[in-house]
């Protein structure tokens, strides 16, 4: 095995998963949302039934290290063709892990008749997909678990 692989979640994994998702918004985030948001996004992660209930529309990749220790996810919804998150530990970013994950997420979706992805990426994302063929398509503000987000929404299509 090389030094990650990208393969299927599992459900015992969703504690870890949880951990990611918190880390990064702490470490990736902070300079592009102020502390409400961040405790709004956060606050997300900690209730386990509702973290586990966003997993259920979904398929979930994840990046594991030569232990099998989860390092980054991504999941996205076979019926709309949205991904939904993308997160790499800290520890691990600039590994390739997202690129890994996102690659994985296409392919899948190509396999399953899907011409197109789209998402709504945190601000301090946009790069990241725009430098992986995804199209800016404008800013939006969402609203999630109390608080309101700026955001972009994006598309790519093959």
């Amino acid at each position: 095995m090389a030094a990650w692989e990208v393969r299927p979640a599992m459900p015992d994994e969703i504690p870890l998963l949880s951990g990611i998702y918190q880390r990064a918004i702490v470490h990736s985030c902070s300079d592009w949302y102020d502390a409400n948001q961040l405790e709004a996004w956060q606050s997300f992660a900690a209730e386990a039934a509702q973290w586990q209930e966003s997993f259920v529309h979904t398929q979930c990749m994840v990046a594991v290290n030569r232990l099998s220790v989860p390092l980054a996810f991504g999941d996205w919804n076979p019926a709309s063709g949205q991904i939904g998150r993308l997160y790499v530990d800290p520890s691990a970013q600039g590994t390739g892990l997202g690129t890994g994950i996102l690659a994985a997420i296409e392919e899948k979706a190509r396999l399953s008749g899907h011409r197109e992805l789209s998402l709504e990426s945190a601000l301090n994302a946009v790069a990241f997909y725009v430098n992986r063929g995804y199209e800016n398509l404008g800013n939006i503000v969402l609203p999630f678990n109390g608080a309101l987000f700026a955001q972009c929404r994006m598309r790519k299509q093959w």
